[in-house]
């Protein structure tokens, strides 16, 4: 798959839902848009488009875009995304969204103390975030945890 052209491809496709309402992206919570795209070179790519609560229902939206070639792509397939309040304004994004989309993608995952810059924010920052991550899960509702006595 030619990543930069998937890139391309989803950047572009995703600037359509950014145009939609809040109120008309919360469709994609219940059902998700399945798009066949042929991009410049003529590869066909399969793009995925669906949504989830991304702090608690009927908060923030996150949208997601996954585009694959339908080969091993599809394993771990090319991921963008965007936050959209209630109020109809975008979350966390820099004053150009391309330049987030349209990046080179990063395979690798830095520890806390390999951040660049200051090393104990990024820590309490991950911790942070580690110790939330259950009960977000619990709030966004789409996982159930099962309870073992005695444990």
């Amino acid at each position: 798959m030619d990543s930069q052209e998937a890139r391309t491809i989803v950047a572009k496709e995703l600037q359509r839902y950014r145009a939609m309402t809040y109120q008309e992206l919360q469709r994609l919570l219940k059902e998700q848009d399945l798009l066949e795209v042929r991009g410049p070179s003529g590869a066909s790519y399969q793009l995925e488009v669906e949504a989830i609560w991304d702090d608690r229902p009927g908060g923030n939206l996150r949208v997601f875009g996954h585009i694959d070639d339908r080969g091993l792509r599809a394993l771990a397939p090319l991921t963008e995304d965007f936050i959209i309040a209630p109020n109809g304004s975008f979350v966390g994004e820099r004053a150009t969204i391309f330049v987030k989309l349209l990046d080179e993608a990063v395979d690798v995952w830095l520890k806390p103390y390999e951040q660049p810059g200051d090393v104990e924010k990024a820590m309490a920052d991950y911790l942070a975030w580690e110790t939330d991550l259950l009960p977000r899960i619990e709030r966004d509702g789409s996982c159930k945890f099962l309870s073992v006595a005695g444990a």
